[in-house]
């Protein structure tokens, strides 16, 4: 099966973009850890989650994009996305994300105390 340079072209930039996004999820998981303190056990879970999403989420995109063949292109262009989002984006959407972890824990507890049913004398 022959595919074209300009086919092959928007590929490649979908992997890059899905491999962005992979590390993307990546520091998500790493700010919950960090957050949530987590000890080992956690960071266990929360890495076993990881490579499970990425792992199936990949697999599908790379049969659905190579049209059931396994192209080498695809795989260069998730590995470099995901180099392109640690160099840029990383330290910045960690920050972000630890940020909307911290205002979601907030959130929680305030309504939790908002709810909480009336004590009795």
């Amino acid at each position: 099966m022959e595919i074209r340079l300009a086919a092959q072209t928007e590929v490649f930039l979908c992997a890059a973009i899905f491999g962005g996004c992979a590390g993307g999820l990546f520091d998500f998981f790493k700010a919950l850890r960090l957050r949530a303190r987590l000890g080992r056990w956690g960071t266990a879970v929360c890495d076993i989650c990881f490579c499970l999403l990425t792992f199936v989420a990949f697999l599908l995109f790379l049969l659905a994009k190579g049209g059931g063949e396994i192209r080498g292109y695809i795989l260069l262009g998730a590995a470099l996305g995901a180099m392109l989002y640690f160099a840029a984006l990383s330290e910045l959407l960690l920050r972000l994300f630890g940020l909307l972890l911290g205002f979601l824990s907030a959130a929680a507890r305030t309504a939790e105390r908002i709810f909480e049913p009336p004590r009795g004398n």
